[in-house]
């Protein structure tokens, strides 16, 4: 028997990894994110396993959680084999669209300019009266139209001031029954 701290643990051994019956393929969502070590250990797995590996994700999205951005330098050298979705699905409207492609090419600048003139696009400075804003945008939709609306923000914070006051207000106009409440004591 052998103890092994896997708090500590920075290298795998593979030695004892076959080749499986059927072909393998692993994939590797947000692959931007995994650093060399976790990299190099993944890559000798799938050699030992024989099975190929899909990467997902942006090499300039999210950084790797631990040193080495070996995503970005396999992509950068050519390394392996990449194919680029650039075909964007979710903004219909063209000056949308074109806002949205200016900036996954950089130019945030014009990107910025070209919502600017979009008169469906509203800017609220202030962050208490914006959030307040989203909240009446929201419950102004149907039932219909709230299942196919999405509110996106930047942080958390955001996130659960909007889910919290969008929650209470579903609850008092009678479209979100009350949760039940679980009282646990200490005994």
């Amino acid at each position: 028997d052998m103890e092994i701290d896997f708090k500590e643990k920075n290298e795998w051994n593979f030695s004892g990894l076959k080749a499986g019956d059927k072909k393998e393929i692993w994939i590797v969502d947000e692959a931007g994110m995994v650093g060399n070590s976790a990299m190099r250990s993944l890559m000798q797995a799938a050699e030992a396993k024989k099975a190929k590996i899909v990467f997902v994700g942006d090499k300039n999205q999210l950084l790797p959680i631990a040193v080495g951005n070996s995503f970005a330098h396999l992509v950068k050298n050519c390394q392996i084999a990449t194919v680029t979705i650039d075909e964007i699905q979710r903004q219909k409207q063209k000056d949308l669209l074109q806002s949205v492609k200016e900036s996954v090419l950089g130019s945030v600048a014009k990107s910025l300019e070209i919502l600017d003139m979009n008169k469906d696009v509203q800017q609220i400075a202030n962050r208490k009266e914006r959030m307040k804003e989203m909240v009446k945008e929201y419950m102004n939709l149907s039932q219909a139209e709230r299942k196919k609306t999405i509110i996106l923000t930047a942080d958390n914070q955001d996130r659960n001031v909007l889910n919290t006051t969008i929650r209470k207000e579903l609850k008092k106009t009678g479209h979100l029954a009350p949760g039940h409440v679980a009282k646990i004591e200490d005994s």
